[in-house]
């Protein structure tokens, strides 16, 4: 611990699956992977930069019969840089996307389907440690079989959008834009 790190990446990967009464039909199945990457180009223990990446799969067996009935996918990253070294982070860049399926009556026919996606940008445009300007977006759609009979009978989006814009970072943005649209 006597001196500083200049970079440091970190990876984790857990992959499990588990055939509960051992009929050799896996009723769970989950993969893990996380990577955390840390910079510091100067070495005086401040990050300049910090990146994280998660991806997420799991599936679940309900009726044993080898084809999952409900199954999620999920994968995350956020990036920040802080280029001055000043421990403000001057850009930050997210986003998350999430899908997520369901066999309710395990009939082998999907009848729900959810995905969604978030993220954007934020900016310290004077590196004040106060965002000045972001632009975030989200997009979210769902299927659904309500009657199960193979055909998908209502469809639902959602979309959303907000953007800010404050140049010179005196607390008065110049331009603000909000949207959002639904059926």
């Amino acid at each position: 611990n006597s001196h500083t790190r200049s970079d440091t990446t970190i990876d984790i990967t857990v992959f499990a699956i588990a055939d509960l009464d051992q009929d050799g039909n896996e009723e769970y199945l989950f993969v893990g992977a996380l990577k955390v990457i840390h910079v510091d180009l100067n070495d005086d223990g401040s990050l300049e930069g910090e990146g994280i990446e998660l991806n997420i799969a799991f599936s679940k067996d309900w009726n044993d019969d080898g084809t999952p009935e409900e199954a999620l996918m999920m994968r995350m990253a956020d990036m920040k840089l802080d280029l001055d070294g000043d421990s403000n982070v001057n850009t930050h860049v997210f986003h998350v996307q999430v899908v997520y399926l369901q066999d309710q009556d395990a009939d082998g026919n999907l009848d729900r389907v959810r995905a969604a996606q978030y993220g954007g940008s934020e900016w310290d445009n004077n590196s004040d440690g106060i965002v000045d300007s972001k632009e975030v977006m989200w997009l979210g759609v769902g299927i659904r079989d309500t009657d199960f009979d193979g055909t998908q009978d209502r469809v639902t989006m959602a979309l959303g959008f907000d953007s800010t814009t404050d140049s010179n970072g005196d607390g008065n943005a110049e331009k603000q834009t909000s949207t959002f649209l639904a059926s």
